[in-house]
C-alpha cells in the first residue's frame, strides 16, 4: 500500500483542499489534479490525466455545487456531475482500479422525516440533486469497484459554503434571517478528508474485503441552519468577532430558486459497520474550524 498512487479529481473544493492539507501525513502518493488537468467535462482531458499520473486508486471530490444556479444551468450541472462520473467509471474500469465519489444528502426530497439509510428510495427535489444522482447511477452501472460517500452540509475554512457566507454576512449586515425549519448535519470538510484517506488506505489494502457500494458519512448530530449559524456566531465571539443578531425564518419566508429538503439526515450506521468510522458531534467539528479559521 505505501507509495500507492491516488489521484484526487479536484484541488480547491472544501474536501479536496482539506485533504491537500492531510493527506502529507499519509503513506499514499496522492496527486490533486484541478480543473486545468482533469477537467471532468472533457473525455480526453481525464484520460490525459489518467495517462499521465497512472493511479491505483481514484478519488473524485470535483463537482457542480451551486445549488441554485443549477436550476438555470442544469447541463452544466449534468455535464460535470453525470456526464464526468461516467468518464472517469469508464477509465477505473479499463484501469482495473476503484473510484471514491463524492454525492450528497439532496439526492432525496427530505419527505420521509427520519435518517435517510442507503436503501431509501432517492427522490432529488432540485436540479443539482437529479444530476448528482445521474452521477450515482452511472458510476455503480460502469464500475464494480466503486464506493460512493454521500454527504450532507460541508463546510470547511476556505471555499464557499455556509460557514463563510455567516461570517462575511455577520460583518456586512446588522441583522440576518436564517432558515429554521430545513434539518441536516453539518459536516466538517477536514474530519471528511481523514475518512476519505482511511477508506483509500483500506481499499488499497485489501480490496478483496471491500463490500463496494454506497455510504453515508457526516458528522453526528441534528440541527436546523439557523441553529448551525447560531453555534457558528456563539463561538466566533470568542474570538473577537462581533455580536450578530440573528432571527429564525420559515423556508416560504426564504424563496429560493432551488427546492431545498425540508430533512436530510443520514443515517451512518453502515460506514461505521463496514470501515469502523464514526465522526465526532458537528460541534466539535464546528469548534475546530473556528480555531483554524481564526488562528
Amino acid at each position: 500500500m505505501s507509495g500507492s498512487k491516488v489521484l484526487v479529481i479536484g484541488k480547491t473544493g472544501q474536501v479536496a483542499s482539506a485533504l491537500l492539507h492531510s493527506s502529507a501525513q499519509s503513506p499514499l502518493d496522492y496527486y490533486f489534479a484541478g480543473r486545468d488537468e482533469a477537467d471532468l467535462t472533457s473525455n480526453l482531458s481525464l484520460t490525459k490525466a489518467f495517462q499521465t499520473h497512472q493511479p491505483d486508486l481514484v478519488i473524485n471530490c470535483a463537482a457542480y455545487t451551486a445549488v441554485d444556479k443549477a436550476e438555470e444551468q442544469s447541463d452544466l450541472a449534468s455535464a460535470v456531475n453525470a456526464t464526468g462520473p461516467s468518464f472517469l467509471a469508464g477509465l477505473c474500469h479499463a484501469a482495473s482500479i476503484p473510484l471514491i465519489h463524492l454525492s450528497t444528502d439532496y439526492v432525496f426530497d427530505g419527505s420521509k422525516g427520519s435518517p435517510y439509510q442507503e436503501t431509501d428510495l432517492i427522490h432529488p427535489c432540485n436540479s443539482y440533486g437529479r444530476s448528482k444522482a445521474a452521477g450515482e447511477a452511472i458510476v455503480r452501472a460502469v464500475l464494480g469497484q466503486h464506493i460512493i460517500v454521500r454527504l450532507a452540509w460541508v463546510y470547511g475554512e476556505t471555499g464557499k459554503n455556509f460557514f463563510n457566507t455567516m461570517l462575511r454576512l455577520g460583518r456586512e449586515k446588522p441583522e440576518i434571517g436564517i432558515v429554521d425549519d430545513q434539518y441536516g448535519s453539518p459536516s466538517y470538510a477536514g474530519d471528511i478528508a481523514a475518512v476519505l484517506d482511511v477508506i483509500a488506505r483500506r481499499v488499497l489494502e485489501d480490496d478483496e474485503s471491500i463490500n463496494w457500494g454506497t455510504f453515508h458519512l457526516t458528522n453526528e448530530g441534528v440541527t436546523t441552519w439557523f441553529g448551525f449559524a447560531s453555534r457558528i456566531f456563539d463561538l466566533a465571539r470568542h474570538k473577537g468577532y462581533p455580536k450578530v443578531a440573528i432571527q429564525p425564518l420559515g423556508t416560504a419566508d426564504y424563496p429560493t430558486l432551488a427546492q431545498r429538503p425540508a430533512y436530510s439526515v443520514l443515517d451512518c450506521s453502515k460506514i461505521q459497520n463496514e470501515f469502523n468510522i464514526k465522526l465526532r458531534p458537528w460541534e466539535d467539528g464546528l469548534f475546530d474550524c473556528i480555531k483554524k479559521k481564526f488562528a
